[in-house]
């Protein structure tokens, strides 16, 4: 396949410049997509299209099903920029408001197998694109260009963009490709075109949860009132083992969020006399659920199914339900670990007792055509445009964090436009954090395929893995050094479901919403803090774990009590601090300030322990350190005067006054200690 140089410029870098032909794979799980852009004065179009580009050997014979199945409607494999590797395109009937799915999967050459296999599997609207068009394009060139794919208005959505309906009788090929090729020829009025794109929940198959069997193994029982709490491992264990449906799992010691420490702290995400709002993005919310009721959102919220303020999570299954899919009840679970009401005697336990969830529901039961069983099943998905719209309704209704535990197998390259790319970028300079499941593909979200949302390049991105009783990452969960940030419990979670009653679930679906309700509490606790210093807030605590060849960013799992700390707390933003070398009187003095060592005694046996000291311009005598171990730390000679170094092993700090007067913090404890 011929190399072709890819360049994607921004829409202020487009403006009296010349674009190059260029060409791009398209997003999807499993799927190949192109970027066209074609050579033009002044403005450029990304379209992202399948790969067509035909795997030439005999073998794909063998994995071609079309020639004997009259519900595909076309079908072909295509080779990838990764050598073993090919996706099979596959379009076939669906009984939906859809008419055809198009799934794409990523197949790998086994060499011990001697076979191909499937690594992942993605899906999207067969005979719909998504088209934007550039501001001040005139309503004729609108028009010329919807006429040019044969397709018609479904809906106008937010930022000029507009999902199109294609003919389905316009080609006995790959109709999305081919109206992908015509829309290039509009590049001076269209700015993105792409896929109408099927996101899956990020939670595996769970055991049933069954009181009378899962009794756990603990050394001590529970301090919190609520009859659940002991089989809610991931808030607090002490060891031994828990059962579920019949198999025991062990669990080590402390392989927890610290939760119960961390509630003498704080238990509710109130501030400023009003609840911090956690969105979540899923199948709704059952909202009348004893141990959630209390905590929703006064507005309950938003239902981007039937576009009504009704978002209940149904528990109800359409009979040709495809048997492994968890279904309705996600979104219920992933708000009981965000905002259960705690200390109630019901049920379990949320990370934050108190706060609005603010129920959005997207997902809905839509069947296809399966080639492999040859049968009609239906998958409980949301499509891209309703994810968007949800994004957008929680930073317009005041949302301070957004859960989405959903992902999207993208193989190639990560979209850089779109309806989806521009919610999470709006919901980022709005200063709202987004929580996202790093995705249950077992694979390495750095490299393709990755998961989306979770590796869209937005800074106020939370990308979650999920850890297991024993403190290490499950066999289910994707990893990534850049692109995963934290860990959080994600196996065998125990949390609410439909009708008042309670089940346990894997995922990273399951994880994410950990992340989620302790930045309701943190931001809580620390109301003025951006959401930047938020999230390096949690990365900056967590635990440091074994995660073996899964190597995430922190390298740590999830600590609500170390992130509610009042001593890790992080400089002023802005100008109104500066960055101060140790000796504070080198070559660069005119860029720092100066500091009067006395009483801020240098002592050069500790000089390899700091790299900054900082002083507040606010407060000329508060002053700011960096440690590994505890983040920055901020104190002032009224907190704890003249202390001068820090072991970062043991917290160990001395006080210059007296040298023989140390002081170090125990986390145990929550408190500074005196030596």
């Amino acid at each position: 396949m011929e190399a072709i140089t890819l360049k994607i410029m921004k829409l202020h870098e487009f403006i009296n410049k010349t674009a190059l032909i260029q060409r791009k794979y398209m997003q999807g799980i499993a799927t190949s997509f192109a970027l066209l852009v074609l050579l033009m004065p002044e403005l450029s179009a990304e379209i992202y299209r399948p790969n067509n580009t035909p795997f030439a050997e005999a073998k794909s014979d063998e994995l071609l099903r079309s020639r004997t199945d009259s519900k595909i409607a076309f079908e072909a494999v295509y080779v990838t920029p990764e050598p073993n590797k090919l996706e099979r395109v596959t379009i076939s009937e669906s009984t939906s408001r859809f008419k055809a799915i198009r799934t794409s999967e990523l197949l790998e050459f086994d060499n011990v197998a001697d076979r191909w296999i499937r690594r992942t599997e993605s899906r999207m609207a067969a005979y719909q694109v998504i088209v934007g068009f550039y501001d001040g394009t005139e309503s004729e060139r609108v028009a010329e260009a919807i006429s040019s794919i044969g397709a018609v208005l479904v809906k106008e959505l937010p930022r000029g963009y507009y999902l199109l309906e294609l003919n389905a009788n316009s080609s006995d090929g790959d109709v999305l490709l081919d109206a992908l090729d015509k829309l290039s020829e509009f590049p001076g009025i269209i700015r993105h075109a792409g896929p109408n794109r099927f996101f899956s929940f990020d939670t595996s198959a769970a055991p049933q949860y069954d009181p009378s069997e899962s009794v756990p193994t603990v050394d001590s029982p529970s301090i919190f009132f609520d009859d659940q709490y002991d089989f809610q491992w991931g808030l607090h264990n002490e060891g031994g083992s828990i059962t579920v449906d019949g198999t025991p799992y062990n669990l080590d010691a402390d392989a927890d969020i610290d939760a119960t420490e961390a509630w003498e702290k704080r238990t509710d995400a109130t501030s400023g006399g009003s609840n911090l709002i956690v969105a979540v993005v899923d199948s709704g919310v059952d909202y009348d659920h004893e141990d959630l009721d209390n905590n929703m959102w006064s507005n309950v919220g938003w239902n981007f199914i039937d576009g009504n303020n009704d978002p209940h999570d149904d528990d109800s299954r359409p009979a040709n339900a495809y048997p492994y899919d968890v279904g309705a009840g996600h979104g219920t679970h992933v708000a009981g670990i965000v905002g259960a009401i705690g200390d109630n005697t019901d049920g379990v336990s949320g990370v934050s007792w108190d706060v609005d969830i603010m129920a959005l529901k997207v997902f809905e039961w839509i069947p296809y055509y399966y080639p492999e069983i040859q049968r009609i099943y239906s998958h409980y998905v949301a499509i891209q445009i309703d994810i968007a719209a949800a994004i957008d309704y929680a930073v317009a209704n005041g949302a301070e964090v957004i859960n989405l535990s959903l992902g999207f197998d993208e193989v190639t390259a990560i979209p850089t436009s779109g309806d989806l790319f521009d919610a999470l970028e709006d919901a980022e300079t709005a200063g709202v954090i987004v929580v996202a499941a790093a995705g249950n593909s077992d694979h390495d979200n750095d490299s393709f395929p990755t998961n989306l949302p979770s590796s869209f390049p937005f800074d106020n991105i939370v990308s979650v893995a999920a850890t297991e009783g024993e403190d290490g990452m499950t066999g289910f969960t994707n990893w990534g050094s850049t692109s995963v940030d934290i860990a959080a419990p994600g196996f065998a979670v125990l949390s609410t479901t439909p009708n008042d009653d309670y089940e346990y679930f894997h995922g990273t679906s399951q994880a994410a919403p950990f992340v989620s309700g302790t930045l309701a509490l943190t931001w809580s606790q620390f109301p003025n803090e951006d959401y930047e210093t938020q999230i390096r807030r949690i990365l900056d605590s967590a635990d440091t774990i074994t995660t073996g060849s899964k190597n995430i960013a922190t390298e740590a799992r999830l600590n609500l009590d170390r992130a509610l700390s009042p001593w890790l707390r992080y400089p002023p933003t802005g100008n109104n601090w500066y960055w101060t070398p140790w000796f504070g009187n080198d070559s660069e003095t005119d860029d720092y300030v100066n500091l009067d060592y006395n009483p801020w005694v240098y002592n050069s046996t500790f000089e390899w322990m700091f790299t900054t000291f900082n002083q507040d311009d606010t407060d000329p005598d508060a002053m700011w350190f960096w440690t590994d171990y505890l983040g920055w730390v901020w104190f002032t000679p009224d907190d704890w005067p003249y202390m001068y170094s820090i072991d970062f092993e043991s917290s160990l700090f001395y006080d210059v006054t007296n040298t023989s007067q140390r002081y170090f913090y125990v986390f145990e404890l929550s408190q500074w200690v005196s030596l």
